[in-house]
């Protein structure tokens, strides 16, 4: 039956069906063009739907030339994550009642014909912002968050009553005397009630639609209703095509943060962290090495621990994201070890994302306390330099009472401890993901002896590589949330 619904979505039913001639309009990503109330409309699917509702994203304005390619790098990450991009084309309605019903056809079509989510995000861009905050207002209960770019939030401000009045049907004397009943600004209570998170980037130059008439003023009121909005103002910017407000991962991880990704089947979901094309790196010793093979073969590139686990799971489950997983851990190698070879094996490799798990070589060879964390945090310290969007995740250390190590246990876990409450802290420092290695050996000793996770205290078994993997995405998947 799951596959079967799952064809039914693909299908358009006979109201939705297009012309004989099908509309035609340019997306930055491939989707579908089809017709709603003889209005153009569009879909954008995720590349690998999932099992149930479809979540999405309800962008506007959709009107010609729009969403174009500054939309692109976002919406590569929404549907990397499983979720879905809308929008109807709606003419310059200025959120008037004409439009706002259009919009309502087109929430309905989606939910109940083809298995959207019934609170999606809306996401609008300068005056596609009034058109959602219009509809939003009236539909609080089907919202499940509003973000804008540079969002128009008052008719007065943009295109002001003079040129709206038109599409309310109204002189600018009887829009002006109504305003209250269809301004965004003023129409905020329902939407703080309902407890619908907001969301704005807007830059404090911009004289077309100016912050402190929209963006900023909207602010002020829905906080003053108890509701939350977050509000970015980059200085010096103003209503342009500057690319850091179309490459806003605070946006991005707003919408993320609220629209549950698509559940694969496995019951995998993606990692936010892994963002399309990301490369991503481990480093480390033994224990990350796994026996690597260090040619190009693929078959063994990866080696057989915890990094091919992850990067099996993750390839297979999303090859649509186009991830780039390399492992360039060295047996028996330390953190000084690590610093010889930091540019070749990691800063040449320019990554993305960098995991490190090193340490136990460390405490083996005596490595001094203050050594081990200088050297560490300049591993750190240069790696950001090399790329300040760097993420990343930093393994604590571990050991097991097994084989040799059960000699002076004590005396080896407390050193190792130690190494640990650095990582820990270098992690806190850096803002990195914490990966708690030993607490997740300890938890699994209580299913199955230590033996069964590490063979000789130190290296892990097949099945200890996998706690590790497990571990290992626990903790990036609640840090990049």
């Amino acid at each position: 039956m799951r596959h079967l619904y799952h064809l039914a979505l693909f299908f358009f039913p006979s109201f939705l069906a297009a012309s004989p001639d099908p509309p035609e309009k340019p997306l930055p990503l491939a989707g579908e063009v089809f017709v709603v109330e003889e209005r153009e409309a569009f879909v954008i699917l995720p590349s690998r739907p999932g099992v149930g509702p479809i979540p999405w994203i309800w962008y506007a304005p959709t009107l010609p030339g729009l969403p174009g390619e500054a939309e692109r790098w976002m919406f590569e990450r929404f549907t990397a994550a499983g979720i879905a991009i809308a929008g109807i084309d709606v003419g310059e309605s200025y959120g008037s009642p004409d439009g706002r019903a259009l919009y309502s056809a087109l929430y309905d079509a989606l939910t109940t014909e083809r298995g959207f989510a019934p609170k999606p995000i809306l996401l609008g861009r300068s005056r596609g912002g009034l058109m959602m905050l219009s509809w939003a207002a009236e539909n609080a209960d089907k919202v499940a968050g509003f973000a804008g770019v540079y969002p128009v939030c008052n008719i007065a401000s943009y295109p002001g009553l003079e040129k709206a009045s038109g599409a309310y049907g109204m002189t600018p004397e009887a829009l002006s005397e109504h305003l209250a009943e269809h301004n965004p600004l003023d129409r905020l209570e329902a939407l703080a009630k309902a407890g619908v998170p907001l969301f704005a980037i807007h830059g404090d130059t911009d004289t077309v639609v100016p912050l402190e008439a929209n963006s900023g003023e909207m602010a002020k009121r829905y906080e003053a209703l108890g509701g939350t909005m977050k509000l970015i103002v980059p200085p010096g910017q103003g209503h342009t095509m500057w690319e850091g407000f179309f490459h806003c991962q605070e946006l991005v991880d707003f919408v993320l943060a609220r629209l549950k990704p698509v559940t694969e089947p496995s019951g995998l979901a993606p990692l936010s962290a892994f963002t399309p094309g990301a490369r991503i790196l481990f480093q480390g010793d033994s224990i990350t090495d796994g026996n690597r093979g260090r040619s190009t073969d693929p078959n063994h590139i990866l080696g057989h621990g915890y990094v091919f686990v992850i990067a099996a799971r993750h390839g297979a489950a999303f090859p649509e994201a186009n991830l780039d997983f390399m492992n360039r851990g060295v047996s028996a190698h330390t953190v000084l070890d690590l610093e010889a070879r930091w540019k070749t094996d990691t800063l040449d490799l320019k990554p993305d994302l960098l995991s490190i798990l090193v340490g136990i070589n460390d405490s083996g060879k005596a490595i001094p306390l203050d050594r081990f964390e200088q050297a560490y945090e300049k591993l750190i310290t240069d790696a950001r330099a090399a790329n300040p969007e760097l993420k990343l995740v930093l393994c604590e250390p571990f050991v097991l009472p097994v084989g040799k190590t059960r000699q002076q246990f004590e005396a080896k876990r407390a050193d190792v401890g130690k190494r640990q409450e650095i990582v820990a802290r270098l992690a806190s420092k850096h803002g990195a993901a914490l990966v708690r290695c030993q607490a997740a050996f300890e938890e699994a000793c209580r299913r199955a002896p230590a033996e069964h996770w590490i063979w000789d205290g130190i290296h892990p078994t097949y099945s200890g590589h996998q706690i590790l993997a497990d571990a290992w995405e626990e903790a990036v998947r609640a840090f990049w949330k």
